[in-house]
C-alpha cells in the first residue's frame, strides 16, 4: 500500500452504500484500511523501484513496491486462485454470513458523463 490520496477519492461515496446489504463490508474495509494505512510506504518507494527498472540492463518482468508487499504477492502466486478468493471474500466479509440481504437495495449508479475539451478528456459532473 502507498499513501496518496488515491484512496480517499475512490471510497469518497461508500458511505451511500453503509445501509445495503454491503454495509458490514465496507465497515471492514474502512477498519482494515485505517490500519493498513500505519504501514503504507511514501510514494518515492514506487518511484525507486521504477528508477531500478528503467536503469537495468536487463529489467525483472514485475517488481514489487514497497517491497513487505511480497508475501501477498507470493500467496497470490502460490495458492490456487479459488482458496486465494475464498481467502479475499473471508478477510474483506464478503460472505453470506457477513452480508446482510436483507438490507435496501443499492443505489442505481449514474454512468459518468464525458466532455471533450480542446486539451484532453474530462469527465464532468453528473
Amino acid at each position: 500500500m502507498i499513501r496518496t490520496n488515491f484512496e480517499a477519492t475512490a471510497v469518497a461515496n461508500l458511505k451511500a452504500l453503509a445501509s445495503t446489504a454491503y454495509g458490514p463490508a465496507i465497515a471492514k474495509y474502512e477498519e482494515m484500511s485505517k490500519q493498513a494505512d500505519r504501514f503504507a510506504g511514501e510514494p518515492i518507494v514506487v518511484a525507486k523501484a521504477i528508477a531500478r527498472a528503467v536503469e537495468a540492463r536487463r529489467p525483472a518482468a514485475r517488481y514489487v513496491a514497497p517491497r513487505f508487499n511480497s508475501f501477498a504477492v507470493a500467496m497470490s502466486a502460490l495458492l490456487p486462485t479459488r482458496v486465494w478468493d475464498w481467502a479475499m471474500r473471508k478477510a474483506g466479509r464478503l460472505d453470506a454470513k457477513h452480508l446482510d440481504f436483507d438490507a435496501r437495495p443499492a443505489p442505481a449508479a449514474k454512468p459518468a458523463t464525458y466532455t471533450r475539451s480542446a486539451s484532453n478528456l474530462t469527465t464532468a459532473p453528473n
